[in-house]
């Protein structure tokens, strides 16, 4: 490996085997300029990478650009190399859609409309997350659930409780496991045993006890708040950091939203759109 390389993420868990593989380089800014380095796909209209220097302690988010959703008012996000699993319908929404989107060519290849998720008013579809062959879906509110859909043929499967409270919640895995933000600060795992088991993660911090976007960020886990801002955990649930952008601001409420990590990539629903944002590693 030339000097001047260093390897900033690389994520494991519920990524598949090339997602795995394909790390992304960064030029160290020691070494001067130069062109960031990508193995495979993903959102990569962002060019060469410009993060700031770091004081070791904090991310970086730097803005690359913002993609115009293909459904109207998405409420969940996940990443798929570079696909987009997209739902929208949200609170009290008597139809909910959901879709596969290629962000390189613009193709849908998955369009499925499901009605009848929600049971009964101050309930939504909101985050959503991919595993093994299922998409599952987080409905939360006055009737809580996690329902399955089979990603070859639309058909829902199993339906599982939620730990979720309020809404909006968002969803994430571990490979293994569902991650549930519970819309009220905390987070929960959720197993996929026949006998499923739920256990609380972490409570979050400083975000008026209100979340709505969970993802994994390496071994740590990446927390948004309805009202703004943007946080860090450990995989012990120990409050790691905030998330700022260049230059130390935080973020407004208009920015954040339901989010997934795709390799150095963050993806979050926002007011104007698909936020995309280049994540800078604050380890020196």
């Amino acid at each position: 490996m030339p000097r001047g390389f260093l390897l900033v993420l690389v994520m494991t868990g519920c990524f598949s085997a090339r997602e795995q593989r394909d790390a992304l380089l960064f030029e160290d800014s020691s070494a001067g300029g130069g062109q960031a380095g990508a193995a495979g796909g993903g959102h990569s209209g962002g060019g060469s990478s410009t993060c700031p220097a770091t004081d070791g302690t904090s991310w970086v988010a730097r803005p690359l650009y913002v993609l115009a959703s293909p459904i109207p008012d998405p409420t969940g996000v996940a990443c798929a190399g570079d696909d987009l699993w997209l739902v929208n319908g949200g609170h009290n929404g008597q139809t909910h859609r959901l879709v596969r989107y290629n962000t390189v060519d613009g193709g849908i290849s998955f369009d499925h409309t499901y009605t009848g998720l929600i049971e009964t008013g101050g309930t939504g579809v909101y985050g959503l997350t991919t595993e093994g062959n299922s998409v599952w879906l987080s409905v939360s509110g006055n009737r809580n659930k996690l329902v399955e859909v089979d990603v070859a043929t639309g058909a829902t499967g199993r339906v599982i409780g939620s730990p979720s409270f309020l809404g909006p919640s968002d969803l994430e895995t571990d490979g293994q496991s569902l991650i549930v933000s519970t819309g009220n600060g905390e987070v929960y795992r959720v197993t996929l045993d026949p006998v499923p088991r739920t256990s609380r993660l972490f409570k979050t911090w400083n975000i008026h006890d209100r979340d709505i976007g969970v993802a994994a960020l390496g071994p740590e886990w990446l927390v948004a708040g309805l009202f703004g801002v943007l946080h860090t955990y450990s995989a012990n649930g120990d409050f790691g950091g905030q998330v700022t952008l260049p230059g130390g601001a935080p973020f407004e409420r208009a920015l954040v939203g339901a989010l997934c990590v795709q390799q150095n990539q963050l993806i979050m629903l926002g007011t104007a759109g698909i936020g995309v944002y280049e994540l800078c590693n604050p380890r020196p």
